[in-house]
């Protein structure tokens, strides 16, 4: 068990039984000092949840770890580096783990700190590092050769592989004898070993920093002399007599820009997103990485933002892809034409594509003190939009807006809005179902309002309507249900708040798609509903047609 001080000021009246601890206290709070009292913290906790089994770790972190390694194979390239949090740095794995245990619970910060042996600054770091990353990304042959090692001499140690060998030399006061000895006990141990030296293909790299000039005498193997290169490859690594490593560099952006053409070319014609990612895995990975522990510490600034910059192109390519599978921006042609055909064989609903609704994030205050936080229930809260699919996959999200806001007005102020009223969302005859809180259009279907005097159609309009919109509020139950921590957010910036409120959404549409045990996780409670408003706005005309002819139809 390791300690760390939680710094506590005395004041106000003394609470306890113990004498001699009040008296202690009661001293200490005329000398007005302070009292450090140690908090326990966890250690090893990380290493025993990956010990856990599959139904272990759910019932811990609420979704599978198949979720979790998706979501860390995608999130792990836009990691820089491991974030030092306390003497021990964290990995990303280590950082994915934190953040979703905070986010799929209800524990605070320092609960999460105490288990993972970190301070609650650390968690909030990592919380606001793993959210801002989720909402702005939404992700050459190794050699085989057999070694032998031996070495020829302490100046002159040999690496030998199944076809290559390479001799390397430590030459001193322009001394190269013990350099030269090798070279001829090498070839004397070929003639031997009945194995053939290719002088022609033999190069000599000598590396050599001193100032000025300095003339190094020639090789000479069976009368042939040895080619002099500034540069060699050697496994796969082009190897420069400076060790700046930017041929090395040269040759790598050059191959990886190759490959990223086919990568282009895949994404369109439309490939699933496993299939790109593991084009990117096998083709531009295995090259990128392959003996970076030689080169990836030494090269120049110049180098490695040009290997940065493929890396964020490689990862925009796959960037639509993915969100395309985790459902954040509005689904292709052939997605729309599947919901359409579902939607129509359950209910009669021709055109279809999406349920809206509204629903209260609850906050633990009010941000920058700001009353038009305090919703119509009486709390602190923001206002999260959903379009959802009829599989409950979050297809458009909107949120940020002070809880007294209402739906419509929400609506009205988001980009889907503009982009459905300039005909950029829908196609022609297509639309989304929602509640009485939004006003008609011709995209926009809502229920006839209850004013008792309804007739037998109007009605069995409403019930089939209201029936296909439960899925919006199941989507927003599970939402809430499945990470806990919307239940209440304790963030005091409007930026972190939406970060995590997107995060979420992202969290909640990878487990719908990998059928991660939805329906367990979905919270009946009433509190947990969406908005219950009356629309406030007028009605439009093509509005009022569109529903019409729904009417007849259905």
């Amino acid at each position: 068990m390791a300690t760390s001080a939680l710094r506590i000021y005395c004041c106000g009246e003394l609470m306890d039984d113990d004498d001699e601890q009040a008296v202690m206290l009661t001293w200490l709070m005329k000398q007005q000092s302070l009292v450090r009292v140690p908090l326990p913290k966890v250690q090893g906790f990380a290493e025993v949840v990956f010990q856990w089994n599959d139904i272990q770790f759910q019932e811990q972190m609420r979704l599978s770890r198949h979720v979790f390694d998706m979501l860390l194979d995608y999130l792990t390239p836009h990691f820089t580096e491991e974030f030092h949090g306390g003497h021990k740095p964290l990995t990303p794995e280590m950082q994915l783990l934190i953040f979703i245990q905070y986010i799929s619970n209800m524990d605070c910060m320092r609960e999460v700190g105490m288990l993972y042996g970190i301070a609650k600054s650390t968690v909030l770091h990592v919380v606001h590092h793993i959210s801002s990353t989720m909402t702005r990304n939404l992700t050459d042959q190794v050699s085989s050769k057999l070694v032998l090692c031996f070495c020829g001499g302490d100046s002159c140690p040999i690496t030998k592989f199944a076809d290559d060998t390479g001799l390397t030399g430590l030459l001193t006061v322009d001394d190269d004898s013990d350099y030269r000895q090798e070279v001829d006990r090498f070839v004397g141990w070929c003639e031997n070993n009945y194995l053939e030296l290719n002088v022609g293909k033999t190069k000599e790299m000598i590396m050599d920093n001193r100032r000025g000039e300095h003339v190094h005498r020639e090789i000479v193997i069976k009368g042939e002399v040895v080619e002099k290169v500034e540069q060699y490859k050697y496994l796969g690594v082009i190897i420069d007599n400076k060790l700046t490593w930017k041929p090395n560099s040269d040759a790598l952006v050059k191959k990886l820009h190759s490959r990223l053409y086919f990568l282009r070319k895949l994404r369109s014609f439309n490939i699933r997103q496993e299939i790109l990612q593991m084009f990117y895995t096998s083709t531009c990975n295995s090259v990128l990485y392959f003996g970076s522990v030689c080169w990836g510490g030494n090269i120049n600034k110049q180098d490695r933002d040009r290997l940065d910059k493929f890396i964020r192109k490689a990862s925009e390519v796959n960037q639509q892809a993915w969100q395309e599978k985790i459902g954040l921006i509005w689904p292709s042609v052939a997605r729309q034409r599947e919901i359409v055909n579902a939607v129509q064989t359950r209910s009669g609903f021709p055109g279809v594509v999406g349920f809206l609704d509204g629903s209260h994030i609850r906050m633990a205050s009010k941000l920058d003190r700001d009353d038009d936080y305090i919703n119509r229930k009486g709390y602190p809260s923001v206002q999260l939009q959903l379009v959802v699919d009829h599989e409950m996959v979050i297809t458009d999200m909107y949120t940020g807006w002070p809880g007294c806001t209402h739906d419509a007005r929400v609506l009205r102020n988001s980009t889907f809005f503009h982009d459905a009223e300039a005909a950029r969302v829908f196609r022609p005859g297509q639309c989304i179902l929602a509640d009485s809180a939004y006003p008609l259009k011709n995209w926009l279907i809502t229920p006839f309002k209850q004013n008792g005097f309804l007739t037998r159609r109007q009605r069995r309009f409403n019930q089939r309507l209201s029936g296909e919109r439960q899925v919006v509020e199941r989507a927003i139950g599970h939402l809430k249900g499945r990470f806990r921590r919307l239940k209440e957010i304790p963030f005091h910036q409007a930026e972190d708040v939406v970060n995590l409120i997107t995060s979420a959404c992202i969290l909640h549409n990878m487990c719908v798609l990998s059928d991660d045990n939805v329906q367990r996780y979905i919270d009946n409670d009433p509190a947990l509903r969406p908005n219950r408003c009356q629309n406030v706005y007028l009605h439009g005309r093509n509005g009022v047609l569109r529903r019409l002819q729904l009417l007849a139809l259905v």
